[in-house]
């Protein structure tokens, strides 16, 4: 690819988005910002890419015999959730190459939410992406991602749907409930492009001239993969960013006045006098890390409130599930602490201290790791998963939203389950075999 060329979408770029009048699509720049109709300016097509709807694509193209979806935009604005506009939370982590993404059904009448306009659109995407037929995968829309603010659009990258599921929401002030889809993507890396989409990629999916193999032949690296070998191998051609390994205490919590900053608010306060108990949330924190990495992991047990020995739950990750050797089964030492001051470097040694050959610890905790404690970790090379309070909340809002809970009944129902589970007669090594 020509990076020389301008015309590329960048992730995490923000672009300047407005009126046809202050945002004129012969202008390279607006205010200081990329001018995003002089870079989706087409060629031979009447209109730039100007889209209102949360999910969006432009008119079919003629491919051959077939009429092809070119692609399909899903933007969110997260200024506006919990609006009556947009009542739900979308969520993009295009570092961790995953999202959610709500459909576009509001309407207490309409008793099937796939026959909205914008909901089939994006299921007739997935039928075509998850085809084990390669005719159709060629013709598979890719999903773009993107975020807006006041005049303000970010591209967040490309996406493959990955499941789908209903659910049922309420808009704020109202009784009547309403059937929604639900959307789990997988963003695809760019490694080889450095991180930018070309242009002539994607005006290859709108033209009536370009073949099919003729825009395959422009796609990025991870789509091409995607179109020979399928949707199984979405999960090695996820977009994954390496950042340094000493991150900054403001880096660990939500930001300031935010919902997830409340949210984590009140899991500390509700574990004010009880926090032993918190230890349930931690262990399911970890278990979701690893479930999404595709990794076969499994919580044992959590420690009693006394004599825990210095962990307080444990887990076991299967790296061979169907294989019969006991060294592919690797043992989570955890530890929990629901505290707001930073985290003690004498806990974590301690934890550290506990660990077995081959076993890995992870320390959970509603606050932050200072700078001094993460470079001893990195410099002790202790095997430990480090996770800080923003993680916390957002593995909880997670789970809050795909279990449409409230976090008082999520909270109660995670003691119970860690509870009625535990295995406190059983040793560490017993745990090897289960």
């Amino acid at each position: 690819m020509n990076l020389a060329n301008p015309k590329y979408l960048r992730v995490g770029q923000k672009y300047r988005y407005g009126s046809q009048e202050n945002t004129p699509k012969h202008h390279e720049s607006v205010n200081g910002l990329p001018n995003w109709f002089w870079t989706t300016s087409f060629e031979g097509h009447s209109s730039e890419l100007r889209f209102q709807a949360g999910i969006w694509s432009p008119r079919r193209a003629r491919k051959g015999e077939a009429n092809q979806i070119p692609f399909i935009f899903c933007n969110t604005s997260p200024h506006k959730h919990g609006s009556a506009e947009t009542p739900w939370e979308d969520i993009f982590a295009p570092d961790e190459g995953f999202a959610v993404y709500f459909g576009d059904n509001k309407d207490p009448n309409c008793i099937d939410a796939s026959k909205v306009r914008g909901n089939k659109l994006m299921l007739d995407a997935m039928r075509l992406q998850h085809s084990p037929e390669i005719e159709d995968r060629l013709l598979a829309p890719p999903i773009f991602l993107t975020s807006s603010s006041t005049g303000e659009k970010t591209f967040e990258g490309i996406a493959l749907i990955n499941r789908v599921e209903i659910v049922m929401q309420r808009l704020p002030g109202q009784e009547l409930s309403f059937q929604n889809l639900r959307f789990e993507l997988i963003i695809l890396k760019l490694d080889a492009e450095s991180d930018v989409v070309s242009m002539e990629w994607v005006n290859s999916r709108r033209s009536d001239i370009l073949s099919v193999q003729e825009q395959f032949d422009l796609a990025p690296a991870s789509w091409k993969e995607f179109v020979q070998k399928g949707i199984s191998v979405a999960p090695s051609i996820r977009r994954h960013i390496y950042q340094s390994e000493i991150s900054k205490p403001i880096d660990q919590l939500p930001p300031p006045g935010s919902t997830l900053e409340k949210l984590l608010n009140d899991t500390i306060g509700y574990f004010d006098h009880q926090k032993h108990d918190f230890e349930a949330v931690a262990a399911r924190v970890v278990e979701q890390l690893f479930e999404r990495q595709g990794l076969d992991y499994k919580t044992g047990w959590v420690t009693q409130k006394s004599g825990d020995g210095g962990f307080d739950f444990v887990g076991r990750i299967n790296l061979d599930p169907t294989g019969p050797f006991p060294s592919s089964k690797q043992v989570i030492l955890g530890q929990a602490k629901c505290e707001r001051s930073a985290t003690n470097g004498k806990d974590l040694a301690r934890l550290a201290a506990r660990l077995g050959r081959g076993w890995l610890g992870a320390y959970v905790t509603t606050s932050y790791f200072t700078v001094p404690v993460q470079r001893e970790v990195a410099m002790d090379k202790y095997p430990l998963l480090l996770v800080p309070g923003i993680k916390v909340a957002a593995a909880i809002r997670d789970d809050l939203m795909s279990n449409r809970s409230t976090l008082v009944d999520y909270l109660a129902n995670l003691r119970h389950r860690y509870s009625t589970s535990s295995t406190l007669g059983l040793n560490l090594a017993e745990l090897m075999i289960l």
